[in-house]
């Protein structure tokens, strides 16, 4: 959200009759609970000088950071915004550039994970592949200042790659942190993408991050380190993204998938559904990034991707199709000149059986009018 609209947004809600009723909502004891600052961490001479936890820079409310218009119809909550440069500098690297110009969307779901991981819950977002789960979560992160990182948890992820590991340098074993690790010790979010494929010893070396008090239990990587186990930072959060959400795939169409014991879910206090963005929100977010092509021509790549969606729920193809795809049409487009051209050269060979190539030349005669 760029600061002119964060202004007149700022304006409008001062302004509004309802104000006292979304003030009201977050109590003074909340605010003070959310908004405490420690005080700076003591530190070894020659080292860099840095707050135990970041300053805030200003408190915003939900409705007002992610741009949605508050109706009253659910409570609004308060958000830190941090100031970047507070953070320790081994973490600051990790924080997203915001882009004023690429416009960020929040779907209706993003309201319950947003006030989960603001408030130190355990959040899994599931939903179909480009749906936007780990994109919002970064977004979120670039708007508050926090740092991201997003760990792939598929089969080759080892323990030692997720937390870290010992390393000789210049005749020394060092402990070497992985990014996991250190925003477990200094803050951030982590998203961790298929969790549910992750080996048996990362996800039970992640149970007692899941736990109150929350730690990383590192002794077994890190041997002979000072630091074995790392209590985790009151601003850190793991949100688990995945397409099954621990539950199973029935239909194989995710290579790898494990339906997980029912304790490890039952550590999730938050876990929501994601759902495609509708077609007025993806045609704003690819009008901004493709304003060379027409409304026309775009308004039928996005009907063939909302199409082809249907057609996968439906079985009737293999592939569904995300906002990545529609990017890729409209660069096809771009470069191709013609809109038929660019469906035939960048769809023919992927869905190549023959069942799915009649699926989608139905489609695109519907689209096309052929």
């Amino acid at each position: 959200m760029s600061e002119t609209k964060s202004v007149v947004l700022s304006e409008l809600i001062k302004k509004s009759n309802q104000i006292n009723d979304v003030l009201d909502v977050v109590s003074e004891a909340e605010k003070k609970a959310t908004y405490t600052r420690k005080s700076t961490t003591t530190i070894n001479e020659g080292e860099v000088a840095y707050s135990e936890f970041p300053t805030y820079v200003k408190d915003t409310y939900g409705y007002q950071l992610l741009g949605w218009k508050w109706d009253g119809s659910l409570p609004d909550f308060g958000i830190k915004v941090f100031d970047v440069n507070s953070w320790p500098e081994i973490v600051q690297k990790f924080i997203p550039k915001y882009n004023p110009k690429q416009p960020h969307y929040f779907p209706d779901e993003f309201y319950d994970v947003v006030w989960g991981i603001t408030r130190g819950y355990n959040v899994a977002c599931r939903g179909k592949p480009g749906s936007g789960k780990t994109t919002g979560i970064k977004n979120f992160c670039a708007l508050t200042g926090i740092p991201y990182a997003r760990v792939n948890c598929s089969e080759g992820t080892t323990e030692d790659k997720f937390f870290g590991k010992n390393a000789l340098q210049d005749g020394d074993t060092v402990p070497i942190y992985s990014p996991a690790s250190l925003l477990a010790k200094h803050g951030g979010i982590m998203a961790l993408e298929e969790w549910e494929m992750a080996l048996q010893g990362v996800l039970v070396a992640l149970l007692p991050a899941m736990e109150h008090p929350r730690y990383f239990d590192l002794s077994e990587l890190l041997i002979g380190s000072e630091e074995q186990f790392i209590e985790c930072n009151e601003n850190f959060s793991m949100v688990m993204c995945s397409n099954t959400g621990g539950l199973g795939d029935m239909y194989g169409d995710y290579g790898g998938v494990n339906a997980q014991n029912k304790a490890v879910l039952d550590r999730f206090d938050i876990m929501k559904e994601f759902e495609y963005l509708p077609f007025n929100q993806e045609f704003t977010l690819l009008r901004h990034s493709y304003p060379d092509i027409d409304d026309k021509q775009l308004e039928l790549i996005i009907r063939f991707g909302s199409a082809l969606r249907n057609a996968f729920q439906k079985r009737d193809v293999s592939l569904p199709w995300s906002v990545r795809g529609l990017k890729t049409l409209c660069n096809g487009f771009l470069h191709y000149g013609d809109i038929k051209r660019t469906f035939k050269r960048l769809l023919s060979d992927k869905y190549s059986n023959e069942n799915e190539s009649i699926a989608v030349q139905t489609i695109l005669d519907e689209i096309l009018g052929t």
